[in-house]
């Protein structure tokens, strides 16, 4: 069974500027792609560190797919009048 890996980094002032997940078909293949984000990331990796980090495994039915992504984006501009449409190939830093 597949798992997302939910992780929030907390600043020292106590708040949550970013969240991220992580997946894989087993919890130590999100694990592993959480630890190498901290071992990248300027924000993950000192909260994680400083021990400012909260995270938590969720079992999901399935892993999500480029398809499965682009729907949901749809969705989140379909239910926001003032959301500017998704080009394709647009929302991604890579």
């Amino acid at each position: 069974m597949p798992f997302a890996l939910h992780a929030y980094a907390i600043t020292k002032d106590k708040k949550i500027p970013v969240q991220h997940i992580f997946y894989g078909e087993t919890r130590e293949e999100a694990d592993q792609h959480f630890n190498g984000h901290v071992a990248a990331c300027p924000m993950f990796g000192p909260a994680e560190r400083e021990g400012r980090m909260t995270t938590f495994f969720e079992e999901i039915d399935s892993l999500p797919t480029e398809e499965s992504v682009d729907d949901e984006a749809e969705e989140i501009v379909a239910d926001d009048p003032e959301e500017e449409e998704i080009e394709e190939g647009e929302g991604g830093w890579w």
